[in-house]
């Protein structure tokens, strides 16, 4: 890293600091690599043990600032344990009126000591983290210990995937620079506070299919504060709602559909012997799997409105654990309302009693050294394996993790091969416009969520996040609403009188008037598209980036569906890759 001549680190010309050749700079990245002398913005962020006591571990951060949003989330007194040796393993707020930005009872400063690093808030910290990353790229320092040389490592993106391989780098004799655009931690998984409402980007619930899972949370201190619950759902089809998975729930659908889904489904399975070669499309899969009933009163319709796109267009490669495909006694038996047993991977979850899903991500970084906030990368150069930051600051690594989206990343590397840009050109992604809603009086109905799948209502999804959490002040409650757009473009206009009427339809509104707060969120990209082209597409510019040291992981930048839990240890695999 680059510091202007007024913030050089001391020691820059310490002996055996040798330059290794990596080929060319690329012209851009040579200019990334000129120091900026100007006002540095951001700051630092403590942790400060929680008014309620030390079992709290996501407690106060005051910001005292620093370089390019050099924010350091120092480590609580107390340090939380390391994962078992066995275990497998985002800025929202609202500004006060003092000019602090507060986020679900905590407080953040700006200013305070320009200039300083900090881990910790001290200048030790600050040598620290020099020493490890101020280095000119291909230079490597042996730890003090005498053991193996220390990486340069350099994880971009602070949701769960890198925080969790940041995490389960811990004392293994390598400190990575964690990396985060936003003013807070989490990526999606991460909450934002307004006026007593605590509103999740979209909804995050934690689904474990892992004993390993357990583990963790328990090590990060979290585990005593997610509450257990057993999913209720719901399809608004037809004038009414019927329990979720409709495929085994169509008792309370209109006699005439209830009588296409299953005798479709029955007539589905008599084809099943018959197979061959898999679907080619999604649509093809639908009607293959579930019959012409349900493809055409759910499967098509949903997933239409949820990728914008033909489900003939896209593939059934995500499918997997995620679509249930039961029995044609337990279809016949829902049709009657008489199936009973919990089906799919999300029939249990766990949310947080207090705080939003935020807590998750605030556990994992209150574990870590440092995070810097507000700090947005500006070009990778693979050829001198530098990043370069909005605020003329570069970093060398030996490994870098990127967790941000893979189209991002592409679009972001200036020395990219033309096969590589060629298929970042071919990825598809549509954005979730997130309308978070405030409303006084209890809550409508007792679903956690409901599937809207016709086309007269501009929302496939509507949560109800009070039914799982305290989220909203008392004799008041929250509605997260979901809206997919293509990738990049715009909200539709008129988009939240079209919502709120569709909301008054399915009565879950009374009255546009009690509706408090709006907090209009938008998440870009939040589902990608599995099409044709996309595994070749992916694969070549994975290649690419594992070239140059570059491990992509998580959700998006593997260009992928997953979950939180898969994010979660998608970040451990990579972080105990990275320190062996």
């Amino acid at each position: 890293m680059r510091f202007p001549r007024v913030q050089r680190a001391s020691g820059a010309d310490l002996p055996r600091r040798r330059r290794l050749a990596r080929g060319r700079p690329h012209p851009r990245c040579a200019r990334d690599r000129d120091p900026l002398e100007r006002p540095q913005r951001g700051g630092v962020l403590s942790a400060a043990r929680h008014p309620r006591g030390a079992a709290r571990r996501h407690g106060v951060r005051e910001r005292v600032a620093g370089p390019c949003g050099q924010a350091v989330l120092a480590r609580q007194s107390g340090p939380l344990p390391a994962p078992a040796p066995g275990a497998a393993g985002g800025r929202h707020g609202e500004d006060d009126d003092d000019g602090r930005r507060a986020r679900g009872g905590r407080r953040v400063r700006r200013g305070g000591n320009r200039g300083a690093l900090g881990v910790g808030g001290g200048r030790r910290g600050l040598g620290r983290l020099r020493a490890r990353h101020g280095r000119a790229p291909g230079r490597a320092r042996a730890r003090p210990d005498g053991g193996a040389r220390v990486k340069r490592l350099v994880i971009v993106g602070a949701g769960l995937t890198g925080l969790s391989a940041a995490y389960h780098l811990r004392g293994r004799g390598a400190e990575p620079a964690v990396l985060e655009r936003s003013d807070t931690v989490g990526g999606a998984c991460r909450t934002i506070a307004r006026e007593g409402f605590e509103f999740d980007l979209t909804g995050h619930l934690l689904h474990l299919a892992r004993a390993e899972s357990h583990e963790l949370l328990r090590a990060l201190g979290v585990r005593g504060a997610l509450g257990p619950h057993r999913r209720r759902a719901g399809i608004a089809l037809a004038g009414t709602v019927t329990p979720y998975p409709i495929q085994i729930n169509t008792y309370r659908l209109p006699r005439e559909i209830r009588r296409e889904c299953v005798l479709g489904f029955v007539e589905a399975s008599a084809r099943a012997s018959g197979r061959g070669r898999p679907p080619a499309s999604f649509a093809a899969w639908a009607l293959d799997r579930f019959g012409e009933g349900f493809a055409r009163h759910f499967f098509l319709p949903y997933n239409r409105k949820l990728f914008c796109a033909d489900p003939a267009e896209l593939t059934a490669e995500w499918v997997g654990r995620y679509v249930p495909r039961p029995e044609v006694a337990d279809v016949i038996a829902g049709a009657f309302g008489l199936y009973r047993k919990p089906v799919g991977y999300n029939a249990t979850f766990l949310y947080p009693r207090l705080g939003g899903i935020r807590v998750l991500a605030d556990a994992l970084a209150g574990a870590l050294p440092a995070v810097r906030l507000e700090c947005p990368v500006r070009s990778l150069c693979l050829g001198t394996r530098e990043v370069g930051l909005e605020s003329g600051e570069t970093l060398g690594w030996d490994a870098l993790v990127a967790t941000a989206p893979l189209s991002h990343l592409a679009a972001m590397t200036v020395d990219l091969p033309v096969a590589a840009r060629s298929a970042a050109a071919r990825l598809r992604a549509v954005a979730v416009i997130n309308l978070n809603l405030g409303v006084r009086g209890p809550a409508p109905r007792r679903e956690h969520w409901l599937y809207v799948p016709e086309e007269r209502f501009p929302f496939y999804r509507v949560g109800i996040p009070s039914n799982h959490g305290r989220v909203a002040p008392p004799g008041c409650h929250a509605l997260s609403v979901e809206v997919s757009v293509p990738a990049g473009a715009p909200a539709p206009a008129g988009l939240r009188e079209r919502c709120f009427a569709g909301l008054a339809e399915l009565g879950l509104l009374r009255d546009a008037g009690d509706v408090a707060v709006v907090e209009e969120a938008r998440i870009d990209p939040a589902y990608v598209l599995f099409d044709a082209v996309r595994p070749a597409a992916v694969a070549a510019l994975r290649d690419a980036f594992r070239a140059a040291g570059v491990t992509v992981a998580g959700r998006w930048a593997e260009w992928k569906y997953s979950t939180m839990e898969d994010a979660l240890w998608d970040g451990a695999a990579v972080g105990r890759r990275l320190a062996r």
